[in-house]
């Protein structure tokens, strides 16, 4: 049904999703192919980055010469849709956390988003399966600090190293099941990105291809490639929405 690549090493720090996008055609051999399903030439295509932010593209083919156009989309800012109680409780921990009116997809799906619900699931477990992590001290620590430079000094140079080192922290013991309420992280995480990543398909039916792209992507690289928790969501979503 859907034809999935994605990204393998960037040749640069890419935060213009445009730049991540033309990638997809001067550099294709930094993409891995995760499913065997055929593209559809001239089809639509999208791109979805999980990083700092959560960036959105779709790439469609336009004009005599046939020449694919790249359109950014600021997707990532739509609402966050929860499908439990336990994301419902995760939007509302988010919301109360950084002080926030509404909670978009990108504030639930990307960097910052890691150390929060890794602190909000070990709450749940620790409450309810007697289940307290081993990194909290740490995790929670480094959190405490990264919230009050958010609030106080949003600037600091410091705060996207904070992120990098503390979603490093735990996507390492989740991944490799060192620690439960990381690797329930990594899950949760996947859940969601699979999640928009389905949504965002159903809008523009890209049989043309769906690129994932950025540094947290990369991180889940292993777990996507091997059929994990984000391609079973997605597929769920597709096939359970739309039957092409």
């Amino acid at each position: 049904f859907f034809f999935f690549l994605m990204i393998r090493r960037p040749p640069r720090s890419t935060h213009c999703i445009s730049s991540a996008a033309s990638d997809v055609y001067k550099r294709q051999n930094m993409y891995t192919e995760v499913t065997n399903v055929p593209a559809v030439p001239g089809a639509p295509k999208i791109l979805i980055g999980a990083g700092t932010g959560l960036g959105e593209a779709v790439i469609t083919k336009s004009g005599p010469d046939g020449k694919y156009i790249v359109s950014p989309a600021e997707g990532g800012h739509a609402d966050f849709a929860p499908r439990n109680e336990i994301e419902f409780g995760f939007m509302l921990y988010v919301k109360n956390k950084l002080k926030l009116d509404r909670v978009s997809c990108e504030r639930c799906c990307c960097g910052l988003a890691i150390p929060l619900m890794f602190d909000y699931l070990n709450g749940i477990m620790k409450k309810n399966c007697s289940v307290n992590s081993k990194k909290y001290s740490d995790i929670g620590e480094n959190l405490t600090k990264l919230l009050e430079l958010l609030e106080h000094s949003p600037e600091d140079e410091t705060i996207n190293k904070r992120v990098t080192y503390l979603d490093k922290e735990i996507f390492s013991a989740g991944l490799n099941k060192q620690d439960k309420v990381c690797n329930e992280t990594v899950k949760m995480f996947s859940a969601l990105y699979g999640a928009e990543t389905g949504n965002m398909a159903l809008k523009v039916l890209p049989y043309g291809g769906i690129y994932l792209h950025g540094a947290v992507t990369l991180a889940l690289k292993d777990s996507i490639i091997n059929r994990g928790i984000f391609l079973v969501i997605s597929k769920i979503k597709l096939l359970g929405e739309y039957e092409g």
